[in-house]
């Protein structure tokens, strides 16, 4: 296991964390996983489900923003307390720009399961097909930003365009 408290050392050079990481994928420059992502792909691919199998709807209700720390001290991979643990050593430009993308993942699925829930109710199979199409591929988008900002992409999505994206008829 990797002492943390030696490792912030050597935590602004990528060559240190390169061995230490191996057989992960936590990036070692960002100190980042891709593993984090699924919390929102698994959400996203029941959204597309929810229109040709109505039951997955209390799949959607069921579902809880877990934040990164969450995700891998809850979960079961080798490396998850390591990712966790590593979270509070990512550096300020890629944590900043990854906590922007999640946090408008983490209100974008309960708004979606309200919309999706609301059409569900009334009956309008295609107004919920639309939004849930709509509202998965905005997601999207959002987590491919996200794991272009773990992958080492400095870059931030401006808040006008993410506004854009859940901004109904733009």
């Amino acid at each position: 296991m990797i002492d943390i408290n030696a490792a912030k050392q050597g935590s602004h050079d990528p060559g240190f964390w390169k061995e230490k990481l191996a057989g992960t994928h936590i990036s070692p420059e960002t100190l980042l996983a891709t593993d984090y992502l699924n919390h929102f792909n698994e959400v996203i691919m029941l959204i597309n489900m929810v229109a040709d199998i109505p039951e997955v709807l209390d799949d959607l209700r069921q579902w809880r923003f877990k934040t990164y720390e969450e995700h891998f001290r809850e979960g079961q991979l080798t490396y998850g307390k390591l990712a966790a643990d590593l979270y509070e050593h990512v550096p300020a430009h890629y944590k900043d720009a990854f906590e922007s993308v999640i946090g408008q993942l983490a209100t974008a699925v309960p708004l979606t399961v309200k919309v999706i829930d609301k059409y569900m109710a009334a009956g309008e199979t295609e107004k919920l097909k639309e939004a849930a199409l709509t509202a998965s591929s905005r997601m999207t988008v959002l987590v491919d930003t996200a794991g272009a900002i773990i992958a080492g992409d400095r870059g931030r999505i401006a808040q006008q365009d993410v506004d854009k994206l859940f901004t109904p008829g733009v």
